[in-house]
This record gives C-alpha cells, structure tokens and sequence, in this order.
C-alpha cells in the first residue's frame, strides 16, 4: 500500500502561512506540519495546530528571515549558509558545529516550549546541496532519535525517515490539481512525503513565493484531491506514525 505524508512546512513564518496550513489541514489533506520555533507567533501557532490535530515537526531554520538563536553572520537571507546551499559551497568545519549547534538550541527551545520533542525535524532551504553537510546533519538527527525527511544523499546514515520525498509540487507551472494527481499515482511504493508549502496569499508579502503559496492551497483543498486518494485506497498518515 501507498502512504503518503503531506507535510506542510514553515508553519509559523506568517499568519497567511498559519491560515493557507489549517485549510488543507481541515480538508483532510494535510496532517504534518513543520513549525519555525524562532518565530514570535511559534507558541500560539503550535496550539492552533494541535486543535486541528496535525502532527507538528520542527523546521531548523538558519537560512530564513526572523531570529535566531547564535549570534552570527553565517545565518539569514544574506548569510554565507544561505549563499554556500546555491552555490555548492563547502564550509570549514567550524561552521557546520556552528549550525548543528543552533539546531541543538532551537530543538531544546521547542521541548522548553511545549514539554515534548517534535514529531519530526527538517531544515529550511535544500542545504543537502552542501557538500560536507549531510553527514554531520545525519549524526545530529540519529542522537536525537527523531525522523527526518529524506534525501538521497541521506541514505545509507540509518536515519529514520519515509521510503522517498517527492519535491515535484513547487514551481508554478507544477500547481495543478493533474499534476499532484500524476505525481501520486506515479510514485513508488511505501511512504513518501510530499513537500508543501501551502498559505494564503498575502498582498503585503514580499516573499518570492508568495502567489504560489496560494496556489498550492487551492489544489490541496480541492475536494477531487481527497475523493481521489480515497477512491485509490491510499493513505495519509504523519511522521509520527511511521
């Protein structure tokens, strides 16, 4: 049998973002989110999403906006980890305890906050493209015993993660109701997750990603996508029931 894990990620960036998760949420659709725990709204968001029973994750954040928790110049939108991602840069090893060292410290503020650990953890942007990052992230992830998303490079560290990620629900060209459809369908057998980011739009965003955001949100809470995935006798489950 298929399972499928939606995941929605960067839960708690914005309130469009927070609102865009909760509709395919109440749609049936979405039942795993990653939350920015940095983000002022983190708290209040994270209970929002239990009252609309999703599994909430942790989305380590240190290429994005907002705060963080280490006081350097190697995080945020103009930092050297935002750029090395985009361009295959290595770092020293210096700088990669610089970013495990923050995860750690965002993973302890989630338990602070909520008195338990994530149902899963990720990170923000595809720093896999880092050349000497997978394998320092793998150590960090198996000494927390949490599941992670998976990637190829990921394979092979015994991290428990979903059998495939499918990351093909992102450009605008790709936001269709037949698309998704035909990357369901199409996928291989056992749990794949599906990388989301669903949101309203947000006239005030200057975000990139913004008119997308919204589109995705109208697909996933299309009610031919449910009816579908029901009909196929697929399931969706979260990363705590893997």
């Amino acid at each position: 049998m298929k399972k499928f894990i939606f995941n929605a990620d960067d839960l708690g960036s914005s309130e469009k973002v927070n609102q865009g998760i909760f509709r395919c949420a109440d749609a049936g659709i979405v039942k795993s989110t990653s939350l920015m725990i940095t983000n002022p709204l983190a708290k209040e968001t994270y209970k929002q999403a239990i009252d609309h029973k999703i599994s909430v994750g942790l989305h380590l954040n240190v290429t994005g906006e907002g705060k963080f928790l280490t006081n350097t110049a190697l995080f945020g939108k103009t930092g050297k980890i935002n750029h090395a991602f985009k361009i295959n840069l290595l770092l020293e090893n210096k700088e990669v305890e610089i970013v495990l060292d923050e995860f750690q410290k965002q993973l302890n503020l989630f338990i602070k906050h909520f008195r338990k650990s994530p149902d899963h953890i990720n990170f923000h942007h595809p720093l896999y493209q880092i050349p000497n990052f997978t394998k320092p992230f793998a150590d960090f992830v198996k000494k927390t015993s949490l599941p992670t998303r998976w990637f190829n490079d990921l394979s092979g560290y015994g991290c428990k993660t979903p059998n495939h990620t499918e990351f093909g629900f992102f450009d605008q060209d790709s936001l269709t109701l037949g698309n998704i459809i035909k990357l369901i369908d199409g996928s291989r057998s056992g749990v794949i997750e599906f990388v989301l980011h669903p949101g309203l739009y947000n006239p005030d965003s200057t975000s990139s990603y913004n008119h997308e955001r919204g589109l995705q949100t109208e697909v996933l809470t299309n009610p031919e996508l449910l009816a579908h995935i029901g009909n196929a006798d697929y399931q969706i489950i979260s990363f705590n029931e893997l």
